[in-house]
């Protein structure tokens, strides 16, 4: 099996996020993800926003759970197994795709670790999909990483560092330091984070215009 993609798509970029029950792929899971479609222009083109069922065995973080708002009760009734989800997911990007899309996000690392096990083990072992063989690029955008770089960027030139926190949505983080009201995106929401991730990314590449103009 492999992923057809639509030759009449015009999505270039994904801005993608997850929610989880914890911090390790091997033992916690997967409760929410959400998925923008960006042109080249960077305008919104679908969006794709899933609640996920995790597994029984999969434990559960109750410092995460609160975090994200999300209960196993509202999960087991409004969620996808995991199955179900990496089958929609996939009709998504190739409905959505020429080919493998750009990944943009905030910690990019996490997500794709979550997601390459799920992948893997819920699709994989009947249809020998790969995760970012087939469906996702290795090439992502990650807007913390961005972060750092400014900041190294500001300090190499004996500049004060730019974000005082490389977070989405702390204060002195990302949104806060790039003037967009801490409210306006409910944070730990994986479709509003996406939605901030891409503000956040249009705001970034105005800076980097800025800083090489400044040198």
């Amino acid at each position: 099996m492999e992923v057809v993609f639509s030759e009449h798509a015009d999505g270039k970029y994904l801005v993608m996020d997850c929610e989880f029950t914890g911090l390790h792929a091997f033992k916690h899971g997967l409760t929410q993800l959400a998925a923008v479609v960006v042109s080249e222009e960077l305008e919104s083109k679908a969006v794709f926003n899933e609640y996920v069922l995790p597994p029984k065995d999969v434990e559960l973080v109750p410092e995460a759970m609160e975090i994200s708002g999300l209960d196993i009760d509202f999960l087991a009734s409004k969620g996808l197994v995991y199955e179900k989800l990496c089958s929609k997911f996939i009709d998504f990007i190739s409905e959505n795709f020429k080919e493998k899309p750009v990944v943009i996000g905030q910690f990019l690392p996490a997500d794709y670790s979550f997601l390459d096990k799920i992948f893997t083990n819920y699709l994989g072992k009947d249809t020998n999909l790969q995760f970012f063989e087939d469906i996702l690029s290795r090439n992502f955008i990650d807007t913390k990483s961005l972060a750092n770089i400014l900041n190294l960027k500001a300090e190499t030139n004996d500049k004060l560092k730019i974000f005082e926190s490389t977070s989405l949505s702390k204060p002195g983080g990302l949104k806060d330091t790039l003037n967009i009201p801490l409210d306006k995106y409910k944070a730990h929401d994986a479709l509003e984070d996406c939605l901030a991730n891409l503000e956040l990314l249009k705001k970034m590449l105005n800076l980097f215009e800025l800083s090489k103009n400044s040198v």
